[in-house]
């Protein structure tokens, strides 16, 4: 009988980031026209970075949850990039 090989490829990598500041997701639909939000199904928000073939799913208790990364350093990028751009427009929230 011939030996199968196994092929074991990452589809869809899901990440967990603590940014340990709280966001207004409200603000940032405001700024931010292309992403999504539906408070009525589940309190997350989704962004989309262009450049990237990921989502985030931002919580507003200082939670990221990057989708569809298929390395690690995709995932990583994906969360920093976006971490960077809403330090920029000055929407994560500070105490």
């Amino acid at each position: 009988m011939p030996q199968m090989k196994h092929i074991i490829s990452i589809k869809n990598g899901v990440t967990s980031a603590d940014v340990f500041q709280k966001m207004n997701l409200n603000q940032i639909t405001r700024i931010f026209s292309d992403v999504k939000y539906y408070l009525e199904q589940f309190p997350e928000l989704v962004f989309r970075l262009k450049n990237a073939k990921t989502a985030t799913l931002i919580f507003t208790l200082d939670k990221l949850v990057c989708t569809g990364a298929k390395k690690e350093s995709d995932a990583y990028r994906s969360v920093h990039n976006l971490h960077a751009l809403l330090e920029e427009k000055e929407l994560m929230l500070y105490d």
